[in-house]
């Protein structure tokens, strides 16, 4: 093209088109700079936990390189060698951008709902924030991406990818939203349209189940020894790896040092209780745990869970008054955790697999568990996984594939559950309206 082999693209006697090009790829790198400036503070954002540790403030990891978007000065210079921006670096910028403005839109929404809260609405504290973070944990996208094989493993109904796909993005249920209106509108006590209440209160083993065998799955596909579930009804068989505890998944000899692995498995969600949970603590008992799940990964849920779990040694004194989570200093009172037994008796390795029933992401504990796995099975080319269809999957996507899809296929069947009591409960207002009258 004749127009550009002339032309100096970065001065003014470029064609309009390449301008605006331009000045959108300079608007990427002023997102980016943006973008690595909130991360950096956020990186620097700490809630100390009980348990002694700290985490930073969630985003969402993989945020390029400054060198991944040279200047346009850069690029075309012939005496600088530097390669051209990947398509992918600039969309990751964009996404990440987009993320962090949504993030910070949500807590305003949050915020007006807090002073202006209106029937239906759901009475979680940071609700949208946390639901945010909560479907942005590893492999919280795993269900979505699963293709059908005609097995009854990979398939959603519509009913049930609907009522799910409404959770994940904040959406109020169409399976409730009609009765429950009603309800509302005649001055009944009733839950809220996005779901918290209803998914909190049923049989919440079903999610557990439906997760735990998915990670069952996956154990024995690459075990060289015996995996076993826990038998709720036979205490005594799964006693010899933890006194006291019914435990949900054992390897046994697995570890590095022929350990037992006691895997407790978690289906928590974000999205439940009222109010704000400051953790403030007491004088008498110490510190307590806060929910802060609209800024950190699995903060509504892990803490509570480690401590009950793992247990936690004493920390500070108690004339310092109550541990802070902002600043890491003050009196944590010890508690014996359920698997003490297992980690300090019996010399077990425990992992703690908490997912969030809202998309089924893994937290740290759990990914980097599903990840180790993964490599296990290509080292020693031990895979008896029955993969089914024509498209070649690897170990990792599988599995967190069934087993994000066990936990949300579950919590449909929760929703949909709830939806015919709520059908119910209308009904019998009415009849009960119709023999008043």
């Amino acid at each position: 093209m004749p127009t550009l082999a002339d032309a100096t693209l970065t001065n003014g006697a470029a064609p309009a088109f390449v301008k605006e090009a331009i000045t959108i790829y300079q608007d990427v790198r002023a997102k980016h700079k943006a973008v690595v400036a909130a991360h950096g503070k956020k990186d620097h954002t700490y809630y100390w936990t009980m348990r002694g540790g700290k985490l930073a403030e969630f985003h969402p990891p993989a945020v390029p390189t400054a060198a991944a978007l040279p200047a346009v000065e850069a690029m075309y210079n012939p005496e600088i060698k530097i390669k051209a921006p990947k398509q992918g670096s600039i969309a990751a910028v964009i996404d990440h951008h987009t993320w962090l403005m949504l993030h910070d839109a949500l807590g305003e929404h949050d915020a007006e709902l807090k002073r202006n809260p209106q029937p239906g609405d759901s009475v979680v504290a940071h609700r949208e924030q946390s639901r945010l973070i909560a479907t942005s944990q590893p492999y919280a996208n795993a269900w979505v991406n699963m293709v059908p094989d005609g097995t009854t493993r990979t398939r959603l109904s519509t009913k049930q990818w609907r009522a799910i796909a409404q959770r994940r993005v904040g959406l109020h249920l169409s399976a409730t939203k009609k009765a429950l209106a009603e309800l509302h509108d005649a001055g009944e006590s009733a839950a809220d349209y996005l779901g918290d209440a209803i998914t909190n209160a049923p049989n919440k083993s079903r999610r557990h189940h439906g997760g735990l065998h998915g990670w069952y799955d996956a154990a024995v596909a690459v075990a060289t020894s015996s995996v076993v579930l826990g038998d709720k009804e036979n205490e005594a068989a799964v006693e010899q790896f933890c006194a006291g505890a019914v435990t949900d998944l054992i390897e046994i000899g697995a570890g590095d040092e022929g350990e037992d692995v006691c895997n407790e498995f978690k289906a928590y969600t974000s999205l439940s209780g009222k109010g704000e949970v400051p953790g403030r603590g007491t004088a008498r008992n110490g510190g307590s745990v806060a929910k802060v799940g609209h800024r950190y990964a699995f903060g509504n849920q892990e803490e509570a869970a480690r401590l009950d779990n793992l247990g936690c040694e004493e920390r500070g004194r108690q004339r310092d008054g109550a541990f802070d989570h902002a600043t890491g200093k003050g009196w944590v009172k010890a508690r014996k955790g359920k698997y003490h037994d297992a980690l300090h008796v019996k010399k077990n390795i425990v992992c703690l697999l908490i997912h969030d029933p809202n998309g089924g992401g893994f937290n740290n504990v759990a990914a980097v568990k599903i990840r180790r796995l993964g490599r296990q099975a290509r080292r020693t080319g031990v895979d008896r996984t029955k993969y089914a269809g024509r498209r070649q999957i690897s170990f990792v996507t599988h599995h967190t594939q069934q087993i994000t899809a066990g936990i949300v296929r579950n919590e449909a069947i929760n929703i949909e559950i709830a939806a015919n009591k709520i059908k119910g409960d209308l009904y019998k207002y009415k009849i009960g309206l119709e023999r008043g009258a």
